[in-house]
């Protein structure tokens, strides 16, 4: 699923966790206002759940995009639902899909910095 949205990684061999690297995407993900792991990481946590941290949490550049992703994604439908799950999220955040509300900042509102 990662791959095929167009995500480096290597393919899992032990343990419960996949490392992509979303660098390739940068400019579909930019598009959404998501140029570093933080908000990589939060984005994906809103759409999964708590299974995404950012890379910056360990030792990676905070502006690479690259996570580390559970395998443990549960879904009331299982594995397959779970598959979907990230395939939408994937495909929303990186083929024009809905794009995900921002919070407006008090700043925002009236123009003024914070």
């Amino acid at each position: 699923v990662l791959t095929a949205a167009g995500a480096v990684c290597r393919p899992p061999h032990a343990g419960r966790h996949l490392y992509p690297d979303f660098e390739a995407l940068r400019p579909a993900l930019a598009a959404r206002g998501i140029e570093d792991a933080l908000r990589l990481e939060a984005e994906l946590v809103r759409r999964l759940g708590p299974y995404a941290l950012g890379g910056h949490r360990f030792g990676d550049d905070p502006r690479a995009l690259r996570v580390r992703l559970s395998t443990d994604v549960p879904s009331a439908d299982g594995s397959a639902g779970a598959r979907a799950s990230l395939e939408t999220a994937l495909r929303e955040l990186t083929a024009g899909g809905p794009a995900a509300p921002h919070p407006v900042k008090s700043s925002d509102a009236d123009g003024s910095p914070a």
